[in-house]
């Protein structure tokens, strides 16, 4: 009887090891959950090592929706909502969605992605999201379609930020971050996150302010 005991624990333990995609869609095998999935665009702040700051801009955001989206096969959708966004406050995004990674969403977002950026560990691109969508991100009035997408791995669960092929192009400043096509703003990485999460931020500011992504 122990050895059977034994036997059992670890076959339970395999199943779980088998599931841990970084999706967190179930708690039994094949329930499938819906999730508030969350992610923000903020201001980028000043090096904490700036003891005197050059004066900075205010900056706000909005981000409307498009309905365009593809989620992965199975799992449900209730759409974005966004909300705050006011001068010199987070914009926060919220896709109602399950979780459960597969190359669909991938491919629709790296088809519509001329450059991105993501946290993950994979090397440029995704491989698997549980979901994309697209959007118009507003700054200050000026408007930029953009593409969202979340997956996950064994470090949880992570969102890519991605750009059109525009004329005038959007390109990629030699710190890596994201210049805007008019050239007023850059979006870099929040490796801080955002409400105790680790990858759900972007940061903007404007490119003369470069050095406030360095903490980002």
């Amino acid at each position: 009887m122990p050895h059977a005991r034994f036997a059992i624990l670890v076959a339970a333990l395999l199943t779980v090891s088998a599931c841990g995609d970084g999706s967190d869609d179930a708690t039994e095998p094949g329930e499938v959950v819906i999730h508030d999935n969350l992610m923000a665009f903020l201001q980028a702040p000043p090096p904490s090592w700036q003891m005197s700051p050059p004066p900075q801009p205010t900056l706000s955001f909005q981000f409307d929706y498009d309905n365009q989206y593809v989620v992965s096969s199975g799992q449900p959708w209730q759409g974005v909502s966004a909300e705050g966004g006011t001068p010199g406050s987070p914009l926060e995004v919220t896709a109602r969605a399950g979780r459960h990674k597969t190359d669909p969403p991938a491919e629709w977002f790296n088809d519509r992605s001329a450059l991105l950026l993501g946290y993950a560990l994979e090397d440029s691109r995704p491989d698997e999201l549980y979901f994309a969508f697209s959007g118009t991100l507003v700054i200050n009035g000026t408007s930029y379609v953009v593409y969202l997408g979340q997956g996950g791995d064994l470090l949880g669960d992570d969102w890519w930020l991605g750009v059109p092929a525009t004329q005038p192009a959007w390109t990629r400043t030699s710190e890596g971050y994201l210049l805007t096509p008019d050239g007023q703003y850059i979006v870099c990485k929040k490796n801080g996150g955002y409400l105790g999460a680790s990858s759900n931020a972007f940061q903007v500011i404007v490119p003369s302010l470069a050095e406030n992504c360095v903490e980002a």
